[in-house]
């Protein structure tokens, strides 16, 4: 709007500056009514400006785009307003502002507006003696309605006013006391001024009677003319409604038609509609069928009640802020993800998109259970690839060091018995070196006779450390291929029929002699008479000799003591105690605890004569486990051990068929191997007519074994004939069966160049097959398998191919003997002749 600012207020019937000021008064607190900005502005301008060139001080408290507007007034009238506020002359607040800190939530603080007058009014009196006030901080609070805090601040700017050199004008807008209900507050806020200034002022003095009744006559003119007036527009407003009423009428006509289109094609949208509006101070929802379907609820119980009580309460805070921020105009449109429960408790997921009409909102929401689902197993389906890839990661970095530190501990074992090897081969040279250089001589003195002693005892020494680590390696061997079918998982347990007492008691008598070597006493405890059961006698005895074992690493006097017992008996089964204990040097919780891992040696003092590949436990307890038992340990450092193991067996009970270990007298792994493996492939192996045994083929690649095994067999007094591989034995066999010394019988290796041990055995038994005859008188002849293979699958093919005994390497003359003397006829080895006059070694 224009304003056209001037000191003319007597044209436009407003009051003069002059006239504000009491003669000889301090203070003044008078009150303005206004009507139009353009004559506000020209009451404030003559009542400010002449103090503008005075030494007093203005303070205006106004809103802020009152102020600009004074500002630029009061410049026209070419007044210095920078230079004015620069010197704290001319002081503008924003009453806006002012008005929400005094007055928060409808209340008047009077504490915070008296601090902030004393404190504002303290500044500017300090260089100024008058300070001239315009305020409109009452009229703002009428504007808002805020009657009775208006009523308590005009009270405080009185009580404030009094007393100090303060000329105060309030502005009131006759506007917010239109409504007839205010004119008692009109009333108390006037009585609160010490002037009154309508807003139009009659000219000229009133003194006389006659001068107030034209008064009085002027305003019961211009009520006649506003009643009139009054008239014509109550006459115009009832024109207008009844053109409005036929218009409503023809609006809902057509609304109500359009309406009904719109709630059939609500109906058969595929999505969720729920819409509100606030008509006549109720609330409405417009909603489908779908919806219903979708939340859960009736269309009667949202109506009644509303449907933000069916959504999940974790979701209800989120839905509700998102609705508010668009029914108020904070967003223009919202979209969100939640859930409603059924009454059931089952749960749908709902896409919502929300957007705000005239009088509430409209939302649709899409049904996404199906996709929450799928997401929920997609994502669960990646958490648990990702889990299990961490886990194979983590497993196989596991196998990485276990494989690492296996390898690692299989070379250090292997790697001590071969310098303890290498170291006694080359004693064993300078050895003879040594005995050569005595030889050599002419004459032999009594000094080289002695040395020659000497030397011989040094040998000896050398070889049976060589024994000790070829026994040694030998056991690192069998303990790795065992470990190797345990972790596989390929060793299946026999079910043989045995003897447990004597089973036991076979296992002791291999620790005998090395127990009375050592002064300790080997105990057994069996109370227990007729135990036959079937189990694997093997696997039992493996576990036995294990611990026994062990128990004779560790302990240098006292005694080994070895008990079993029954546990429980069932209908099914018997569950078996084997204990062995001892008086060794015992073990500490740390070695306890990890006693029964791979590689796992006690730390004593001692280990290193005692040796150990540290498998064996490892071993013992899995098969332990496969037994359906369990081991366990109880020992203390210095007071010795005891190993209890369990096993679930059958028990004979009828005192029917055993079968005991003690007829074959096993004394190593590989002996056990021997007769097991004979005695499952005994039905399927031809029985062999004992004969003499004088010419045996030995059927062999490496050379250093031919060697080794002539030597051997040689020193007993057999003729020995050498193959290289099964093509030469059996062009061997065919020429030498129609010499004076034909093969009595054969030692077969299995893996070799050109033809391997079974094939060869194969044709051997075809050929018998055709022609009994073709090699010796007899009907078969002896095939004894040599291999360094000892699974029991390659056992029992090589007996399936016609083998009728293996061995494994390395092989001993005792065992070799052992088996050509089941094959023999009943004449006594020890008559046998031995070539050029030795004696035969014992």
């Amino acid at each position: 709007m224009a304003v056209t600012c001037d000191n003319t207020a007597e044209r436009s019937g407003a009051a003069s500056f002059t006239d504000f000021v009491h003669a000889g008064s301090k203070c003044d607190h008078q009150v303005q009514m206004f009507e139009s900005e353009e004559q506000l502005y020209k009451i404030i301008s003559s009542f400010i400006v002449p103090t503008t060139r005075s030494d007093d001080a203005v303070v205006i408290l106004a809103g802020k785009n009152r102020i600009e507007t004074l500002e630029a007034c009061f410049r026209e009238q070419h007044v210095n307003t920078d230079r004015m506020k620069h010197q704290q002359q001319l002081v503008f607040v924003d009453a806006g502002i002012l008005a929400d800190t005094v007055v928060p939530n409808g209340m008047f603080e009077s504490e915070k507006m008296e601090e902030f007058l004393r404190d504002l009014f303290g500044r500017v009196q300090k260089n100024y003696r008058r300070v001239f006030v315009y305020g409109e901080l009452v009229n703002i609070l009428c504007e808002r309605g805020l009657h009775t805090a208006a009523l308590e601040l005009e009270q405080l700017w009185s009580r404030f006013v009094a007393g100090r050199e303060i000329t105060l004008l309030c502005g009131y807008d006759l506007n917010n006391f239109k409504d007839s209900g205010l004119e008692n507050v009109f009333e108390r806020i006037c009585r609160l001024h010490t002037q009154i200034k309508p807003a139009e002022n009659f000219n000229g003095p009133i003194e006389t009677p006659e001068q107030q009744n034209l008064i009085i006559a002027s305003l019961q003119q211009r009520t006649k003319a506003l009643e009139n007036e009054v008239i014509r527009h109550r006459a115009a407003e009832t024109t207008l409604q009844g053109a409005l009423s036929l218009l409503s009428a023809r609006t809902s006509e057509t609304v109500g038609r359009e309406r009904d289109g719109y709630l059939a094609l609500l109906s058969m949208l595929p999505v969720g509609v729920c819409g509100t509006n606030s008509g006549e101070g109720n609330l409405k929802y417009f909603i489908n069928q779908r919806f219903c379907d979708i939340s859960g609820l009736s269309e009667d119980t949202i109506r009644d009640g509303g449907w933000i009580n069916a959504i999940h309460q974790a979701d209800r805070e989120q839905v509700a802020a998102s609705l508010r921020a668009v029914k108020n105009g904070e967003d223009a449109f919202a979209r969100c993800e939640y859930r409603f429960v059924h009454p059931d408790n089952t749960i749908r997921w709902v896409a919502c998109e929300a957007v705000a009409n005239d009088s509430g909102y409209l939302q649709t929401v899409f049904d996404i259970t199906e996709f929450k689902m799928l997401e929920k197993e997609r994502l669960d389906t990646m958490k648990a690839a990702e889990e299990h890839q961490r886990m194979r990661a983590a497993e196989a970095e596991r196998h990485r060091q276990n494989r690492e530190q296996f390898v690692d501990s299989l070379c250090h074992e292997l790697r001590n018995p071969l310098g303890g090897i290498f170291g006694n081969v080359e004693l064993l040279k300078m050895g003879l070196e040594t005995r050569r250089s005595v030889l050599e001589k002419p004459f032999v003195s009594p000094e080289d006779l002695l040395l020659l002693r000497e030397q011989l005892l040094l040998d000896e020494e050398s070889l049976d450390a060589i024994s000790t680590c070829a026994v040694h390696q030998q056991t690192v061997t069998d303990d790795v291929l065992n470990l190797s079918k345990l972790e596989l998982g390929k060793v299946v347990l026999k079910k043989i029929s045995f003897d447990l007492k004597s089973t036991i008691s076979s296992v002791l008598k291999m620790f005998e002699v090395q127990a009375q070597r050592k002064g300790i006493e080997l105990r057994a405890s069996m109370p227990i008479s007729d135990s036959v059961i079937t189990a694997d006698p093997h696997r039992l005895s493996q576990i036995i000799i294990n611990l026994i074992a062990n128990a004779l690493k560790f302990t240098d006097k006292g005694s080994i003591t070895l008990m079993f017992d029954i546990v429980e008996r069932t209908l099914e089964n018997t569950l078996f105690r084997i204990t062995v204990s001892d008086t060794g040097v015992g073990l500490t919780l740390d070695e306890k605890a990890v006693l029964f891992d791979r590689f796992s040696q006690p730390s004593s003092t001692n280990y290193s004569e005692v040796g150990g590949t540290g498998l064996g436990l490892h071993i013992s307890k899995n098969l332990v486990e496969l037994m359906g038992g369990e081991i366990l340990v109880d020992s203390r450092k210095g007071q010795g051990s005891k190993f209890t193991f369990t096993f679930r067996c059958e028990e004979d009970r009828s005192g029917g068929n055993s079968f005991s270990l003690s007829k074959s007298s096993p004394k190593s792994y590989k002996d056990s191997i021997s007769v097991m493996a004979s005695a499952q492939t005994q039905a399927i192996i031809p029985s062999v007519i004992p004969r003499p045994i004088n010419h045996i083929l030995i059927v062999e690649d490496n050379h250093i074994n031919q060697r080794l095994i002539t030597r051997l067999l040689s020193s007993e007094g057999f003729s020995c004939t050498v193959a290289s591989n099964g093509q030469e034995a059996l062009d061997l066999l065919e020429s030498l069966s129609r010499s004076r010394s034909p093969i009595d019988l054969v030692l077969m290796d299995i893996q070799m160049p050109v033809m391997g041990g079974i094939p060869a055995t194969l044709e051997i038994r075809r050929r018998e097959k055709h022609s009994p005859t073709t090699y010796t008188p007899c009907s078969r002849i002896p095939i004894i398998g040599l291999s360094g293979n000892v699974r029991e699958n390659h056992v029992l093919n090589a007996l399936e191919s016609g083998m009728d005994d293996y061995l494994i390497k390395p092989v001993r003359k005792v065992d070799i003997m052992t088996a050509i003397q089941r094959f023999g006829d009943d004449v006594d080895m020890d008559e046998r002749p031995i070539p050029n006059g030795t004696k035969r070694a014992r």
